[in-house]
């Protein structure tokens, strides 16, 4: 398994065949999904493999934290994020699906200086890739066995996102559907949730040049195949995250940090009301965040920031709003200035409380945005 920010094995990034012994041999050794970021991130660029080099910063949750994807023009390198996430099923649990935080190919030439041409590629690509892998898996007379009995897999356009505030979210199993022809024959359509956010050839930012994929896993898939695809009612597999209908608490005991946040152009009060946080951990998270709207556009675009204000107090106790004053934005009691709630009955569960107005993006609000949306914390 590759650790959190390794260089994935050359032999795997070089060979982009389904079919071959290369992917084969991580599917046989559990390490097809670990590399599925990598995968996609070739594929979505129509790379070989020897234009860049690919590190992994990976998410030792059931969420994205802080994990980023990134670009390194002085090392050649291109850090891509991934999250898998498991399920109980069958009496254990399965890798089911795979996200990844992507570079967008436009990013990826115009700072490397590459010419990387191609048909433009999507998240449906990935997922049929992982499809032909593990029917390639899959011994013939259970090839032969799912051809003839087993209901098929179908995959369609993805369901594009209007930003990463949309996408993180988002469930990947939401986009899995049962479907029937007309002649009665069942199948299950498989959609990939993706956010793609144009690349800014001027003043790009980190959150530019992105390209994001919700994945399905080569494990789920030769599940269905080998067992799952043979039952009348069946489902490529159970639902991975619980629908959140309240978060864990609506404060925070540990503290709270004031951040300005580049992509929403807002300034929040986070609550750190996961069961999971300590004074320490809450500090240091809230260490990596940007303060005001000033050190963000000092940034140069870098994700990490110089430090959010910090404070053992709850939000409502430390009147974060009175904090603000001076600040170049006026507090009022606009509907879209709720609060969003991050990785919801999670451990490291956070509440956002936006402080200003949040600007739609592409006819989304900040409550289309958010795993679960609460009314105005103030």
């Amino acid at each position: 398994m590759l650790g959190a920010c390794d260089q994935p094995p050359s032999a795997a990034v070089t060979e982009l065949d389904p079919s071959s012994a290369v992917i084969a041999d991580l599917i046989a050794n559990g390490g097809y999904n670990e590399q599925l970021c990598v995968t996609a991130q070739l594929i979505l660029t129509n790379s070989d493999g020897d234009d860049f080099e690919i590190v992994v910063d990976r998410a030792r949750g059931s969420r994205f934290n802080m994990e980023q994807m990134a670009t390194d023009p002085a090392t050649n390198q291109v850090t891509v994020a991934a999250l898998v996430q498991t399920v109980a099923v069958d009496g254990g649990t399965i890798e089911a699906a795979v996200s990844c935080k992507m570079i967008h190919r436009d990013r990826i030439n115009d700072l490397f200086g590459l010419e990387l041409t191609g048909p433009a590629r999507s998240c449906r690509d990935v997922n049929e890739f992982t499809y032909r892998a593990a029917l390639a898996a899959l011994s013939e007379d259970e090839r032969r066995e799912f051809e003839t009995r087993g209901k098929p897999l179908r995959f369609v356009d993805d369901e594009v996102m209007g930003a990463g505030a949309q996408w993180l979210p988002s469930a990947v199993e939401d986009f899995i559907r049962p479907g029937q022809d007309e002649d009665g024959s069942q199948y299950i359509s498989i959609q990939a949730p993706s956010v793609k956010v144009p690349w800014d050839y001027e003043d790009g930012d980190w959150f530019q040049g992105v390209q994001s994929c919700k994945l399905v896993s080569v494990e789920a898939m030769v599940r269905w195949m080998t067992t799952a695809a043979l039952w009348s009612k069946a489902e490529l597999f159970p639902r991975i995250t619980p629908a959140c209908d309240e978060p864990s608490a609506r404060s925070s005991t540990v503290g709270s940090c004031i951040l300005y946040f580049g992509p929403s152009g807002a300034s929040f009060c986070q609550d750190f009301s996961g069961r999971g946080w300590t004074p320490e951990s809450a500090a240091a998270d809230c260490g990596q965040r940007y303060a005001t709207q000033a050190e963000w556009d000092a940034s140069d675009g870098a994700y990490i920031g110089g430090g959010g204000v910090y404070s053992p107090q709850s939000c409502a106790q430390r009147d974060a709003p009175a904090e603000l004053r001076g600040e170049p934005f006026l507090l009022d009691n606009s509907a879209n200035r709720g609060t969003c709630v991050w990785r919801c009955n999670d451990v490291d569960e956070a509440l956002w409380h936006a402080m200003v107005p949040i600007r739609e993006s592409g006819g989304r609000s900040l409550k289309d945005s958010c795993e679960l949306y609460l009314e105005p914390y103030w």
